[in-house]
């Protein structure tokens, strides 16, 4: 492989994966003699270094994050958290919740199989969430219009999901979500809060606890409607309004208006709900055409 090659290569690639083979350090070494700006004269040289070197500290320490149990390192294939003496009974918790969805066996629930990671391994030091396809958080992320509408359309999908085998998840937020962009699909990576409907809401993420509707308060009850609208309120933030009311967003130019006023008005999460957001998304969008997402 020549420079040129390899540069042309790196600079395509989104992952690590796609430029290191299965010794990821021999591969490194010799990529860097090959290209490093010093000893290589192509004028692409040091962007492409800059890249190898991000794909050999995410392989090496991951990139860092913090939700409700505190920090944890997403890798390229899996998401790791130390269990301490804090964290212990609510990462606990999140694995024994993904642990009862994923032993359900009726028909949707297969088919939801693939909105939740491949597995989770709990030992007596580490967590390790792991993961099927490169996944990147929605925290921190502001999201073209096109995009957020088939995020929040699997998101739509996920609680009504839940709603049906009865359960609230209670704890949906940017850090407890993952987008795949290459396959147009979610994960949903964290069920501390997870519910059975109508029974006492005992936790919640306080980070987002304005978020939350308020007659959670006020009945302290995991209710059918309070997914749904944490999903609207991740929409809203992926949109650009941090603070997830949508009152910036009104009259924005790259923000459809249609799809704003549905979420920010109250909804009851049903399926007649649901194709009511579709039928605004055909009106507005060619919801055939698939958009490349670039994350």
């Amino acid at each position: 492989m020549t420079d040129t090659q390899l540069i042309e290569r790196v600079l395509k690639s989104i992952k690590p994966s796609d430029v290191f083979g299965d010794d990821w350090k021999k591969d490194y070494l010799r990529y860097s003699k090959l290209i490093h700006p010093d000893t290589c004269n192509h004028p692409k040289a040091s962007d492409a270094m800059a890249v190898i070197n991000d794909y050999k500290d995410l392989i090496v320490n991951g990139r860092l994050y913090a939700d409700d149990c505190g920090a944890f390192k997403l890798f390229e294939d899996r998401i790791e958290y130390e269990i301490t003496d804090a964290n212990r009974v609510l990462l606990r918790k999140s694995f024994e919740n993904f642990k009862k969805l994923v032993a359900l066996k009726d028909p949707a629930s297969k088919h939801f199989r693939k909105y939740l990671p491949d597995s989770m391994v709990w030992t007596s030091t580490k967590l390790t969430i792991k993961l099927t396809h490169r996944t990147v958080l929605l925290t921190h992320n502001k999201i073209e219009q096109v995009h957020v509408n088939w995020i929040f359309s699997r998101m739509f999908e996920f609680v009504l999901w839940l709603r049906q085998i009865g359960f609230s998840h209670m704890g949906l937020n940017p850090t407890s979500i993952g987008v795949i962009p290459e396959t147009h699909g979610i994960v949903i990576l964290s069920f501390y809060h997870l519910t059975p409907l109508y029974k006492k809401a005992s936790t919640i993420s306080a980070k987002y606890k304005m978020w939350y509707p308020s007659t959670l308060f006020t009945k302290k009850k995991a209710e059918h409607d309070v997914d749904l609208e944490l999903c609207k309120k991740i929409a809203i933030y992926l949109l650009g309004d941090r603070s997830a009311a949508g009152t910036k967003l009104k009259r924005e130019k790259d923000v459809n208006q249609d799809v704003l006023t549905f979420l920010i008005t109250k909804h009851d999460n049903t399926t007649e709900d649901y194709e009511l957001y579709r039928e605004i998304l055909r009106k507005n969008f060619d919801t055939k055409k698939f958009y490349e997402l670039k994350l």
